[in-house]
C-alpha cells in the first residue's frame, strides 16, 4: 500500500531536487491499495478509517462488495453509490461531480474508489470513440490513446481533490 498525504508548498533544499518545486492543497490522506484480484482490496475499502459504516463505494466494473455482502463477509450496511448510473466514463465523472459540490446525502466517512480499472476502461472507451472515432489501432499506435486520455485524469483528480477539500 501507498499512502499519498497532501502538504503545504515546499522546494527541495538539495542537489538535482532544488530544481523541482511542489504545491499541494492540504488535504486529508489518501491511500492507494493495490493488488491481484481476491487481495482484499474491497474487504479492507469496507473497514478503512475511524467509522466505516460511512464510508461511500463509487464502483466501476466492479462486483466485489456485492459478493461480500451476499457472503454476509462485510456489513450490509456499507453504501455504494448507485451502480446502475455508472456505466461510461462520463457518468463517473458526473457522479464524482454531484459529491463535489455536495448532491449526495453521504457524509463523513470515507469514499472508496473500486476500481480505477474500470474507471480506465470506460475513459479508453471514450476516447477510442471521441478522439479516435472508433480507430483502434490509431489509438494504441505510439500511446496516442493514453497521452489522450491524460486530460481526463487531470479533470478527475481535481474533482477527487475537490471533494476531499469538502469533506468533513
Amino acid at each position: 500500500a501507498v499512502t499519498y498525504v497532501g502538504t503545504s508548498k515546499k522546494k527541495s533544499t538539495g542537489g538535482f531536487l532544488d530544481s523541482i518545486t511542489s504545491d499541494f492543497v492540504s488535504l486529508k490522506p489518501k491511500t492507494v491499495l493495490y493488488g491481484d484480484q481476491g487481495t482484499g482490496k474491497t474487504t479492507i475499502g469496507c473497514f478503512w478509517g475511524s467509522d466505516p459504516s460511512n464510508n461511500l463505494f463509487m464502483q466501476a466494473g466492479e462486483t466485489g462488495l456485492n459478493t461480500l455482502k451476499g457472503a454476509r463477509q462485510v456489513p450490509s450496511s456499507i453504501l455504494a453509490y448507485p451502480t446502475e448510473r455508472i456505466s461510461t466514463f462520463d457518468h463517473w465523472m458526473g457522479a464524482l461531480q454531484e459529491l463535489a459540490a455536495g448532491g449526495h446525502k453521504h457524509v463523513g466517512g470515507t469514499l472508496v474508489v473500486d476500481t480505477l480499472g474500470g474507471v480506465q476502461t470506460m475513459l479508453e472507451a471514450k476516447v477510442m470513440r471521441e478522439v479516435f472515432h472508433g480507430n483502434e489501432p490509431e489509438f494504441w499506435s505510439y500511446a496516442s490513446g493514453h497521452k489522450a486520455c491524460k486530460p481526463y485524469w487531470k479533470e478527475m483528480h481535481k474533482t477527487l481533490d475537490a471533494i476531499n477539500a469538502n469533506a468533513n
